[in-house]
């Protein structure tokens, strides 16, 4: 029997040479607290790069087959991204990817709005050449890169490199997870070099907070628009 699209749609398992200590997704099976953390990074890949559409059933004896795993772990995963927003329990459908909506779209921006103009003002001051460097290199690949899901990654790892430098924990975690909510949304790169990011690296090496703000709201707001346009 071929693999159903829900399965199909994810990396396949990973199975270590000895059967006596099996590893899956190059995970030892005893660690399920990891490999709960791996099979939903999978999964939450697969939902915002569109490999798996919103309204997608997730039926989790697919999943664990094509996984190699007990449903304990994808339960546990599919739990973890269900809090994330990512995915919906309906009743007599069970996990379904969750729909994308103009109502969503606005919310997540103007919450990053908010949250990231505080993380951004308190990073600016603390960012060091090697973060502004591994920034740029970020902002570099993201232009080059045609794969919309390592665009995606690329673009998640940019900003939270960045607010990073807040040292500020509590804050960096709810900006992770609005950010990741809304990764969904992104419209895919169009090969200019830089990701459009060239310009507010440029403001973050002259430590100058309100010019990267300046470009950064732009572009978050450039980034709703686009969305709308695509979601209509």
């Amino acid at each position: 029997m071929g693999d159903t699209p829900a399965a199909a749609a994810v990396a396949p398992r990973v199975i270590g040479a000895s059967a006596s200590s099996p590893t899956y997704l190059g995970v030892p099976a005893a660690d399920t607290r990891t490999l709960t953390t791996r099979v939903a990074d999978l999964i939450r890949g697969a939902i915002v790069s569109g490999a798996l559409p919103a309204g997608q059933a997730l039926r989790q004896e697919e999943l664990a087959a094509r996984f190699g795993i007990s449903r304990i772990p994808l339960r546990e995963a599919l739990r973890q991204l269900e809090v994330e927003g990512l995915i919906l329990s309906a009743p007599y459908r069970g996990a379904v990817v969750a729909p994308l909506s103009a109502a969503e779209i606005r919310e997540i921006t103007a919450l990053r709005l908010n949250l990231e103009r505080v993380a951004l003002e308190l990073a600016v001051p603390r960012l060091t050449d090697t973060v502004l460097d591994a920034l740029a290199g970020s902002a570099d690949e993201l232009g080059r890169n045609p794969d919309f899901a390592r665009q995606v990654q690329l673009h998640e790892d940019f900003f939270l490199r960045l607010y990073g430098a807040a040292e500020a924990p509590l804050l960096l975690s709810v900006v992770r997870l609005v950010l990741g909510r809304g990764l969904r949304y992104l419209p895919p790169q169009a090969g200019d070099g830089d990701g459009g990011l060239a310009p507010l690296v440029a403001a973050l090496r002259d430590r100058n907070a309100s010019a990267a703000w300046a470009l950064l709201a732009a572009r978050l707001e450039a980034d709703r628009d686009d969305a709308l346009r695509r979601l209509s």
